[in-house]
């Protein structure tokens, strides 16, 4: 569900609620730019998601994957990074830095 400039992966994270499957998500971003706060927070709340995957219109590939499930204190670790990207207290490759420590891992190709 999108529009020429941004996606909403809500209501996919919605249908995989329920499920007993892992699932790898995948869409794109036209500006060829990374994850955005709410890919990630998105990412980061998602029990059945284990891979995200942002094509850039470009070429770029940028990938966060969960090599374990997310506990609740860590998922408010994650959101408060996520609050200080936005609040421009940090910048993205500290976010990347501080969400590995929970076990997701950021790849580009």
């Amino acid at each position: 569900m999108g529009m020429a400039h941004s996606v909403d992966i809500d209501f996919l994270v919605n249908q995989m609620k329920d499920s007993d499957y892992a699932f790898l998500v995948m869409h794109n971003h036209p500006s060829d730019g990374s994850f955005s706060r709410k890919d990630i927070k998105t990412f980061a709340d998602s029990v059945n998601m284990t891979v995200l995957i942002v094509l850039g219109n470009k070429g770029s590939i940028y990938i966060l994957e969960k090599t374990k499930q997310l506990v609740p204190n860590e998922l408010l670790s994650i959101r408060k990074t996520l609050l200080d990207w936005k609040n421009e207290v940090i910048d993205f490759s500290d976010v990347i830095e501080q969400i590995r420590t929970f076990g997701i891992v950021y790849s580009v190709m």
